[in-house]
């Protein structure tokens, strides 16, 4: 499973110093001006988003963690099955040769040198998953330990990460915040509303949702579900377009969108980059209730 940290070429215990001077070289390694490519531009920022916050960094290592749990059990789960396999052949092998009276002593030794080699294999397969096992329960503790992960890990129930949507009661991001509250520290609720205009915690939260049994609907239901509530303001506008280019400081946007042209330039942008920003009427409507202009701009 690839990994934010991998994209930034770290490990998973590195320090905030070191994710700066990681990312500021990937975003020159991978920036499309200097050749790169634009999709593994955008994982690096996204990464660098993600693992620069404490509290986002943390919630992502845990759904890291439980996706590499459930890979490691697959896998275990498959080498059972192969082993079982080979042990029932094996045996089937030996009755057959039993019936066989006159090849009766030398296909027994034979059988019996397979029996050894087949007990010999699955001690093997046991040594390597004991081994895997271990070195997967350190990196849990070590990074627990430097991350202040709660001992105990989450208890996740198994769910499928979509639910049917005529199961779902329309609910609100409050009733989503409490029910996501059960489970584990998410901060305030103003925090978890402004973390929510943010499509990658966005998508963690409805995965985690899924994960936990909590009947949230289809991603469509969920999408609806922000689209109600999670309103669009300029701070909003202004950490989206962050996301792909440098754009100053938050106040100095708020000066440049007093002048048409500049408005219209982001508003333009934010439509390129598949920034769901609405009309240009919506638009204006999102800079007049925030003050920034008395009348609305006329489209160019």
């Amino acid at each position: 499973m690839r990994t934010f940290y991998d994209i930034l070429g770290i490990s998973r215990t590195a320090t905030q110093q070191e994710i700066l001077v990681a990312y500021r070289k990937r975003c020159l390694e991978t920036h499309p001006d200097k050749g790169g490519d634009g999709r593994d531009f955008m994982n690096v920022r996204k990464g660098y988003e993600i693992l620069s916050n404490p509290e986002k960094r943390r919630a992502y290592d845990q759904w890291v963690l439980k996706k590499e749990k459930d890979e490691l059990e697959r896998k275990i789960k498959e080498q059972r099955a192969q082993n079982e396999e080979y042990s029932h052949k094996n045996a089937s092998g030996y009755n057959n040769t039993r019936n066989n009276i006159s090849g009766y002593n030398s296909t027994r030794h034979y059988t019996s040198d397979n029996k050894v080699n087949s007990e010999k294999k699955d001690y093997s397969s046991i040594l390597i998953i004991g081994v895997v096992i271990i070195l997967l329960s350190l990196t849990i503790y070590f990074i627990n330990s430097n991350s202040n992960i709660p001992d105990k890990p989450l208890q996740y129930k198994n769910q499928d990460f979509t639910t049917a949507s005529d199961k779902i009661v329309i609910k609100d991001i409050k009733w989503l915040y409490n029910e996501l509250s059960k489970y584990s520290d998410i901060g305030s609720y103003n925090q978890f509303k402004e973390e929510l205009k943010d499509s990658i915690m966005a998508g963690y939260y409805y995965r985690d949702a899924c994960i936990r049994g909590i009947e949230i609907g289809s991603f469509e239901d969920f999408n609806i579900m922000l689209g109600k509530y999670i309103f669009k303001d300029i701070k909003w506008l202004y950490n989206e377009l962050s996301k792909y280019s440098e754009i100053g400081s938050y106040s100095q946007f708020k000066e440049e969108l007093k002048d048409s042209i500049m408005a219209g330039y982001y508003y333009r942008d934010a439509s390129i980059r598949g920034i769901e920003i609405g009309s240009f009427e919506d638009f204006n409507k999102m800079l007049m209730k925030e003050n920034i202009i008395s009348k609305p701009y006329q489209k160019r």
